[in-house]
């Protein structure tokens, strides 16, 4: 898989329409927010509680409420198997899948914009 990039700015900025755009591309996929890195750091924190912390985490990433929406067709146990349990792993392993679900395949953003 490519490595994503991220598209960020302030509030009404304009990154939701950029978003729209760039999904509607028939091979890019871009996923509605996710706030992931926003709240990793607290799933973190509170699986090391656990005693399998790296499935507890797993399973709260995947019930998180903006997660959620993507509809992932995923569960805990994949997501543990696939992973070695690191936030950028995870991530990956996220938007590999909702590229997968729709049926679009990882591209670069050069390649994208050649031509425009």
């Amino acid at each position: 898989m490519k490595k994503p990039f991220f598209i960020v700015g302030c509030d009404r900025s304009g990154t939701s329409l950029l978003r729209i755009i760039l999904d509607s591309h028939p091979d890019i996929c871009v996923p509605e927010e996710s706030h992931f890195f926003e709240r990793i750091g607290y799933y973190e924190k509170k699986s090391k509680k656990s005693n399998n912390p790296r499935m507890k985490l797993c399973t709260d990433v995947l019930n998180d409420f903006w997660i959620r929406q993507w509809k992932l067709e995923l569960d805990p146990i994949d997501l543990y198997r696939l992973t070695g349990g690191t936030a950028l792993e995870i991530f990956e392993v996220l938007s590999q899948t909702k590229l997968q679900m729709e049926g679009k395949k990882p591209v670069k953003l050069e390649d994208f914009l050649r031509g425009y």
